[in-house]
C-alpha cells in the first residue's frame, strides 16, 4: 500500500510538473488583456499592366521603446509587406497595463523605382488602454486629422520623352520663314499616343528652322509599338519638300526589377538606322509665286506665275488691240485716199 501511494505521489508531481512547464510555455501577453490590438493596413497599387512589381514595404514603429509591440519586431520596428492592392492585418499587439501608447505607421522608401508613384502619408497611431485593459484606436493621418482607415496608394506609371523627336533645316534664302507641317502616325490604332492626337495621328507644325515636338507618349504596358513620322507637302511655294519617312518604333519590357524599359530605334526611309529625324527643305526664287507669309518687309511676294486662263485672257488682249490698229489705219486710209482722189478730178 505504501509502495502505491508513492506511485500515486509521483504521478501528481509528474503531472504538476508538466502543467507547470505547459503554463511556462505559454506568453504572458496572451493573458495580458482580453482585447488586444488589431491594425489592419490597405494598400491600393494602380497601373494598367501586370508585369510589374507591386510589393511595397511598410514599418510599425514605437515612439516609446517600453511600448509592446507585434511578435517578430526588431530595434527597427514591425516591418512587413503588402503586394498589389491588398489588405494585410498586423500581429495583435498586448497590453499588460493601462496608459496611452503612440506608435508612427509609415511605407519604407529606401530607394524610390523609376516610374514608381509612393505614398508618403504617416498615420499616428494613438492606442488608449483602460483599467479593465480594453483598447480605443484612434488613427490620425499626416494632417492630424481622425480618420477610420489606414490605406496607402501607390502607382506605377511609365513616361517616354520625345522631345524634340524633328528638327527642321532650311537651305537657300526665303524672304519669310515658312510654316512646315509634320505628322506622326500609329502603325496600330491602339498604340499610345501623345496628347492632342486623333484617331492615331499626331499634327504638329514648325515655323522656319528649328525642333518640332510631338509631346510625351506614355507607355504602361509590355509591347512593341511603332510610328511613321513625316512632312506634309502643303504646296508652299519655292520650296522643296523633304519626302523621307522615318520609322519610329519603341519597344517596352521588363528588367529585372519589375521595371518597364523602353529601346528605341528610329530608321529613315531606307532602312538606315539614325539618331534623329531631321527634315530638309531648300527654296529657290525661281519657283516664283506668293511664299507664306507675304515678301520682304511684310510686302507682297513675287508675281505668280502665269496660269492657262491669264494666257487666253492676255492673247485675246493683243488680238483685240492689233485688230483695233489694223481697223482705225484702214479707216485713215480711206479717208486720205479718198480726197487725193477728189483732189485728182479736179
Amino acid at each position: 500500500m505504501y509502495k502505491t501511494f508513492k506511485i500515486q505521489i509521483k504521478k501528481i508531481i509528474c503531472t504538476v510538473m508538466i502543467l507547470m512547464l505547459l503554463f511556462a510555455a505559454i506568453p504572458l501577453t496572451a493573458y495580458a488583456a482580453p482585447n488586444p490590438l488589431s491594425i489592419t493596413v490597405n494598400q491600393i497599387f494602380t497601373t494598367s499592366t501586370s508585369a510589374v512589381n507591386g510589393t511595397f514595404t511598410y514599418r510599425l514603429k514605437a515612439l516609446d521603446t517600453k511600448n509592446p509591440m507585434p511578435l517578430g519586431s526588431t530595434s527597427e520596428g514591425y516591418i512587413f509587406t503588402i503586394n498589389k492592392t491588398n489588405s494585410v492585418d498586423i500581429d495583435s499587439i498586448y497590453f499588460s497595463k493601462a496608459g496611452k501608447y503612440i506608435y508612427e505607421l509609415s511605407q519604407v522608401i529606401t530607394k524610390a523605382k523609376s516610374g514608381y508613384g509612393y505614398d508618403t502619408n504617416v498615420y499616428t497611431l494613438e492606442v488608449y488602454v483602460d483599467a479593465d485593459l480594453d483598447v480605443i484606436l484612434i488613427i490620425l493621418n499626416k494632417d492630424g486629422k481622425k480618420v477610420e482607415e489606414i490605406t496607402f496608394e501607390n502607382q506605377y506609371s511609365f513616361d517616354l520623352i520625345v522631345d524634340p523627336l524633328v528638327r527642321k533645316i532650311v537651305k537657300g534664302n526665303p524672304p519669310s520663314p515658312g510654316v512646315f507641317t509634320f505628322k506622326l502616325t500609329a502603325h496600330d490604332i491602339d498604340n499610345p499616343m501623345p496628347e492632342g492626337s486623333a484617331n492615331g495621328v499626331k499634327t504638329i507644325q514648325v515655323t522656319g528652322e528649328g525642333e518640332g515636338d510631338f509631346m510625351d507618349i506614355h507607355y504602361d504596358r509590355l509591347g512593341v509599338f511603332s510610328y511613321s513620322i513625316f512632312e506634309v507637302d502643303t504646296g508652299i511655294t519655292g520650296y522643296t519638300y523633304d519626302t523621307t519617312v522615318y520609322t519610329l518604333t519603341d519597344t517596352i519590357a521588363e528588367d529585372e526589377n519589375g521595371i518597364l524599359t523602353v529601346v528605341r530605334k528610329i530608321t529613315d526611309s531606307n532602312n538606315n538606322e539614325i539618331n534623329e529625324m531631321v527634315f530638309i527643305n531648300t527654296y529657290t526664287e525661281s519657283g516664283g509665286g506668293t511664299h507664306e507669309g507675304g515678301g520682304k518687309d511684310g510686302g507682297e511676294g513675287k508675281e505668280s506665275p502665269i496660269t492657262g486662263d491669264e494666257m487666253r485672257a492676255q492673247l485675246y488682249k493683243n488680238l483685240l488691240i492689233g485688230g483695233s490698229i489694223i481697223a482705225v489705219s484702214a479707216i485713215v486710209y480711206l479717208i486720205v485716199g479718198g480726197k487725193r482722189r477728189k483732189s485728182a478730178k479736179k
